[in-house]
């Protein structure tokens, strides 16, 4: 099954086995906010869906009709396992209802720009004390953006280099890149607003040549006002705000990067180390609705 479009994956819920001969599909989205969870019907039409029954060595091609109460109806579908298709993704389940959703971030009517990238115009201050990227395993500070109300997400990219140690940050030599897609319009009056973070280094020991090993944690933050602004990839967004710290949690990792040499032969024979890497991303709502924690 491919991911659907979105932050989600494509989850398909069963929700009977009765072993009927008829299968309902439905599809709705649903969009993750701050404020709450506000769920959509889809609009699927026939030539997007099609089951198929699995026959010997071939499969036998089911069509739907409009069932009366909404969504699609398939008849003829004898118990056991089949393949759903929805456009260009399948699943394979005996489930004799089967809910299509999309998981989504941000408000349902919130309206995007073909923009993916901003201006911007950066008045923070009470930062931490900025650390230059060094290295991959020393990467120093930086500055993200995200919202609880409109799907945007983005780390900033910074043209001039911040004197080690500054605490304020006044610049309009910057841009964003929205890693979700187009860049959404926010408005003041339903309460759209941005988180400003502040990533900074903290040690994390050394690397088995004694080198430093380090990582990159939300350290600061300060939730935006509520305000306007329309992506036109000339107007720059404002960025503002007095950063706070924020809690820390701490987890053991045990990370074993000595023992990475000894398997490097069973890779390649002329495998050598390059960057330790590790990632650990939040689960945006909940791991319930379609996202995980990751790790490379």
């Amino acid at each position: 099954m491919s991911p659907a479009p979105g932050l989600g994956p494509q989850l398909a819920a069963g929700l009977t086995t009765d072993g009927g001969t008829t299968v309902l599909v439905t599809s709705s989205s649903y969009f993750h906010t701050a404020g709450g969870i506000t769920s959509v019907p889809n609009t699927l039409s026939a030539s997007q869906l099609e089951i198929l029954v699995p026959n010997g060595s071939s499969f036998t091609h089911l069509n739907a009709s409009a069932a009366p109460d909404g969504g699609w109806l398939f008849t003829g579908v004898p118990p056991g396992l089949y393949y759903l298709r929805s456009g260009a993704s399948y699943t394979v389940t005996d489930a004799r209802e089967v809910e299509l959703d999309w998981h989504e971030m941000g408000r349902a009517d919130t309206v995007f720009s073909p923009e993916t990238t901003s201006p911007l115009d950066i008045h923070v201050t009470n930062l931490a004390p900025w650390m230059p990227y060094q290295a991959s395993t020393e990467p120093g500070s930086s500055l993200q953006l995200a919202s609880g109300q409109v799907n945007l997400a983005t780390l900033l990219t910074l043209y001039e280099d911040v004197p080690a140690g500054q605490t304020s940050l006044v610049t309009n030599q910057a841009e964003l890149w929205n890693t979700t897609g187009g860049t959404p319009i926010f408005e003041a009056a339903k309460g759209d607003r941005l988180y400003v973070n502040q990533l900074s280094q903290l040690d994390a020991g050394t690397l088995p040549d004694g080198g430093a090993l380090a990582y990159s944690t939300v350290v600061r933050s300060v939730e935006m006002p509520a305000f306007d602004y329309t992506p036109d990839g000339m107007t720059p967004l404002p960025v503002t705000g007095a950063l706070q710290p924020v809690p820390q949690t701490a987890f053991t990792l045990d990370w074993r990067l000595s023992a990475y040499p000894g398997h490097a032969s069973a890779v390649h024979p002329t495998a050598t180390p390059y960057a330790p890497t590790f990632y650990v991303y939040p689960s945006a709502y909940g791991l319930s609705h379609g996202w995980a924690v990751s790790y490379t």
